[in-house]
């Protein structure tokens, strides 16, 4: 899934569905793309929190890629980095399945 150049409240219902994508073992995992995100607000992360907890068990199942350093830091910052994570995902086209 692709996050465009803000991460905030409007991800919530991409981001629930991926959720219920990883609970129902559906998807391996969900790969969000953070390249072209410039902005990131406070409900953003509370919506990336909030697929970390939907996921449950299956968080191991979220990956990041393209995170910039200032991203990185933030997320930090808001003790989610430890809960996702971070690097390329094992097969590119089981993230698209959650736009």
């Amino acid at each position: 899934m692709r996050i465009g150049e803000r991460l905030d409240l409007t991800a919530t219902r991409r981001f629930l569905r991926a959720a219920d994508l990883i609970r129902s073992r559906a998807v391996d995992q969900v790969v969000i793309d953070l390249g072209k995100t410039r902005q990131v607000f406070d409900s953003g992360l509370a919506v990336l929190l909030m697929l970390c907890q939907q996921a449950g068990e299956g968080v191991q199942g979220i990956v990041l890629v393209n995170c910039r350093p200032a991203l990185l830091q933030r997320l930090e910052q808001a003790g989610i980095r430890s809960r996702l994570h971070i690097g390329f995902p094992t097969t590119p086209a089981q993230g698209e399945e959650a736009e």
